[in-house]
């Protein structure tokens, strides 16, 4: 099979699966958190379904000439994530297209011209990003990606002045960590574009912990003041994630009186839809 004439998603994962060391599969519930809590760029080819030939069969032919580089290659569905295909910037009507999201730098880059995309004008526009001729499109990532924290820009964060911050130290091969993802990203869609309590990760498998920080339990959950962010409030996840909504609102300095009742109020309505047999939560943030 050529890397550029598939005719279903079949044909397209099973390119993919060849090339894994290049590329990633489509982004899924499954995966995001993970795809997303990466150093390296993210390649995107933002598409609406497999239709879109020209742009899958370039994106697909580079990432495989490019597996080498230090780069992740991810397919995104807007129909599966419009509100992620909202918050880099894009309208409908530019899909599909291919980007770069450079999270550890937060900044990204679109190909000018989607209507142009071909296998050599977007090689030609990767080789430009990875000499760093590109000039990003925006000069700020969208808001859940600036909490990504690393050892770089934990202090930063942590002493803002203004807001507070609450950092789960996770594993990504920890099956609580990777439990709680879901609510955990809903979170941070909840209150990060506000800017009153910043919800933050820190990826301790791989850089550790800072500050000289010993973190024995994952997830481990520290709330930092933004009027005393030395002394850091812990929060003792025990398997109920939904309790993490009422520890916001007692334990906050920064929230809007609005704000900290919402929490509350959709704290309330997940124990009333929790099920006495299984003592499920179903929670909407």
């Amino acid at each position: 099979m050529n890397l550029g004439s598939f005719t279903s998603a079949g044909d397209l994962i099973n390119v993919v699966s060849t090339n894994k060391k290049g590329l990633w599969l489509e982004l899924t519930y499954n995966n995001v958190y993970r795809v997303w809590n990466d150093d390296d760029p993210l390649v995107c080819a933002f598409v609406r379904n497999y239709d879109d030939k020209n742009v899958i069969s370039a994106f697909t032919s580079v990432a495989k000439e490019m597996k080498d580089e230090k780069l992740k290659f991810v397919l995104v569905s807007s129909d599966s994530f419009p509100e992620f295909i909202k918050r880099v910037g894009l309208d409908d009507n530019e899909i599909p297209t291919i980007g770069v999201i450079d999270a550890k730098n937060q900044k990204e880059y679109f190909v000018p011209d989607s209507n142009q995309i071909s296998t050599s004008t977007f090689k030609r526009w990767m080789k430009q990003f990875l000499a760093d001729k590109l000039v990003p499109n925006v000069p700020e990532l969208y808001p859940a990606a600036q909490y990504l924290l690393s050892h770089k820009n934990f202090n930063q964060a942590i002493t803002n002045g203004k807001s507070d911050v609450l950092v789960q130290f996770f594993d990504k091969t920890n099956d609580d960590c990777r439990g709680i993802s879901g609510f955990y990203d809903s979170l941070s869609q909840l209150l990060n574009p506000n800017g009153n309590v910043f919800i933050a990760v820190f990826n301790s498998r791989k850089y550790g912990a800072p500050n000289d920080m010993e973190i024995k339990n994952y997830p481990t959950f520290l709330y930092y003041k933004a009027n005393d962010p030395h002394n850091p409030v812990e929060y003792h996840f025990t398997g109920d994630i939904t309790t993490l909504l009422p520890f916001i609102a007692e334990t906050q300095t920064s929230l809007p009186e609005e704000e900290r009742s919402a929490l509350l109020q959709i704290y309330q309505q997940s124990q009333e839809k929790r099920n006495p047999e299984t003592d499920d939560v179903h929670v909407e943030l």
